[in-house]
C-alpha cells in the first residue's frame, strides 16, 4: 500500500522504492546479540569465510533484482492485481520446494498451486477497470510478468536459503538466521546503492559529453557563418 502510494503522490525513483525493501536490516542487530551462540554451536565446524561471502553475495544479489523486479510490477499494477499475484508465490514456494528441498505434495499444496495459478494467469484478459484506465496494455502487461517473475524467484530464493542452511551452514540456530537475513539485505542494499549511484554517474557524464560535443558544433557552425561573412566582404 505504501509503495503503491508513493508512485500515486509523484514518486518515480524505482531505486529509492527498491532500496526501502531492504534496508530495514539494521533492525535485527540488537536480535543478534541477544542470541548468541552455546557452546555446543560454536564447536560445530563452520564453512569457510570465502565459502560464506559467496553465499551471501550470491543471496544478496538475488534478492535486489528480485526487489526490482516487484517495484517494477507494484508501479505497473493496480494494488489489488499486484496483491493477487504476490499470493502466488505460495505456489512457487511449492513448486521449488518439491525439487530442492524435498517437499512433499499434499492435496491442499497441490490445490492451492492450481488455484493461484490459474486466477492469476487470468488477470492478463480482465477487462478494463478504474484502476487500469490510466495504464496501457503494454504496462500492464510488463507489470504482471515482473511481478509474476518477481514472485517466482522469491520463491527460488526461499528454497535456495533453505538448501543453504542444510548443506553449507548445516545449522539453523536464531543467530545463523539472523545473520543470514542481516548479511543478505546489507549486501542487497548496498548493490542497489552501488547500481543506482554508477547509472546517475553514467548519466550525468553523459550529459556533460553531449554538452560538451553542442559547444563543439556551434562554435564549428559559428566560425564557417564568420568565413562565410568574411568572403561576403571581400
Amino acid at each position: 500500500m505504501l509503495g503503491r502510494l508513493y508512485f500515486n503522490k509523484g514518486g518515480n525513483s524505482k531505486w529509492m522504492a527498491t532500496l526501502v525493501q531492504t534496508a530495514g536490516f539494521p533492525l535485527m542487530f540488537p536480535l543478534i546479540l541477544m542470541y548468541l551462540p552455546s557452546k555446543q554451536q560454536q564447536i560445530t565446524t563452520k564453512p569457510s569465510w570465502a565459502t560464506l561471502v559467496m553465499l551471501y553475495m550470491f543471496l544478496g544479489v538475488f534478492l535486489a533484482a528480485d526487489c526490482m523486479l516487484y517495484t517494477f510490477g507494484l508501479n505497473f499494477l493496480p494494488v489489488s492485481t499486484y496483491s493477487l499475484i504476490c499470493a502466488s508465490q505460495l505456489a512457487f514456494n511449492a513448486f521449488f520446494s518439491y525439487f530442492l528441498n524435498g517437499q512433499k505434495f499434499t492435496p491442499f499444496i497441490a490445490n492451492s498451486l492450481v488455484l493461484l495459478s490459474f486466477s492469476s494467469s487470468l488477470l492478463v484478459f480482465q477487462s478494463d477497470s478504474e484502476e487500469t484506465m490510466n495504464i496501457s496494455r503494454s504496462k500492464y502487461v510488463i507489470g504482471f510478468v515482473c511481478t509474476v517473475a518477481a514472485s517466482a524467484g522469491y520463491g527460488l530464493m526461499l528454497s535456495t536459503t533453505q538448501l543453504a542452511f542444510k548443506k553449507i551452514l548445516k545449522l539453523q540456530s536464531y543467530k545463523v538466521v539472523f545473520d543470514m537475513i542481516v548479511y543478505q539485505n546489507l549486501i542487497a542494499s548496498v548493490a542497489i546503492v552501488v547500481i543506482a549511484m554508477l547509472l546517475a554517474i553514467w548519466g550525468f557524464a553523459s550529459y556533460i559529453y553531449q554538452h560538451y560535443l553542442d559547444d563543439l558544433k556551434e562554435k564549428a557552425e559559428a566560425r564557417i557563418v564568420n568565413q562565410q561573412v568574411d568572403l561576403a566582404e571581400i
